[in-house]
């Protein structure tokens, strides 16, 4: 069981405009996370602190008991695996050498058979084998993402952070790819934390969701049905709409934004 226990978090690049500012969040269960709320609340921020891409301001973050302020960038990436919003390839290589690179291997200059087996094996689970010696440079957006998901489940973390995974996917994948994460933290007990800015994939999939609101705090935190409501959705998004239950998870009906 992993448990992740983040304590008064802070940061800030200019101390008079905090944008993390006092985050306080404990989990202790498997399973998906989603955090949701509207740009510019410090959503990416706040799993950047957690991975330890930025170091906060004040507070602390404990993953397992162990305080990542303490933990080399290694250590870190030994137990979360973090995809990025956005993926560039700074150069040209494979859609294979792009995820085996992920593997992050003692030995730089040997590719094991075990090491091709987990590359190909994150390849079939994106569908993504028929492409794995095509070059990234000829991918789409939509591949592309597809690529930044599989070399984040190569290494299988215990904790997987993903910053908008379905950014660039039709709707079909957006789907699929929500769905076999939270069917991959059920089989295989590890944590995963999504940012969504789909109400619905985070109502439909999370087994909790965190609300974040200006000026970066958490407005809420609980399971899906107890905190997708209109009152939270016309508190933090400034949106009147409607939340029907359906087969016991909300589903909103966006109708209008209340004031531009």
């Amino acid at each position: 069981m992993t448990t992740i226990d983040i304590n008064g978090l802070y940061f800030s690049y200019d101390p008079s405009h905090p944008i993390l500012s006092g985050i306080d969040l404990h989990f202790k269960d498997s399973g998906m996370i989603c955090i949701v709320g509207p740009n510019g609340v410090g959503k990416s921020t706040l799993v950047r602190c957690l991975n330890g891409l930025l170091k906060p301001t004040s507070g602390t973050i404990s993953v397992n008991g162990n305080d990542i302020g303490e933990m080399t960038p290694r250590e870190i990436a030994d137990i979360m695996g973090f995809v990025p919003a956005t993926t560039t390839i700074a150069f040209p290589m494979s859609v294979a050498d792009s995820v085996m690179i992920a593997l992050d291997r003692k030995d730089k200059w040997h590719t094991s058979k075990e090491d091709l087996a987990k590359v190909y094996l994150s390849l079939d689970v994106m569908r993504m084998r028929d492409l794995a010696l095509r070059s990234c440079n000829e991918l789409s957006a939509g591949q592309t993402q597809k690529v930044a998901l599989c070399r984040g489940l190569v290494r299988n973390s215990e904790i997987l952070i993903l910053d908008e995974p379905t950014a660039n996917l039709d709707i079909k994948h957006q789907i699929f790819v929500s769905d076999f994460m939270h069917e991959l933290s059920m089989a295989s007990g590890c944590t995963i934390i999504m940012i969504s800015h789909d109400l619905n994939i985070a109502a439909r999939y999370a087994d909790q969701i965190v609300v974040m609101s200006k000026p970066g705090v958490i407005y809420d935190v609980g399971r899906p049905e107890d905190v997708i409501t209109e009152k939270m959705i016309r508190e933090v998004y400034d949106v009147d709409a409607e939340v029907m239950m359906k087969d016991g998870r909300p589903y909103v009906f966006l109708n209008s934004a209340l004031n531009w």
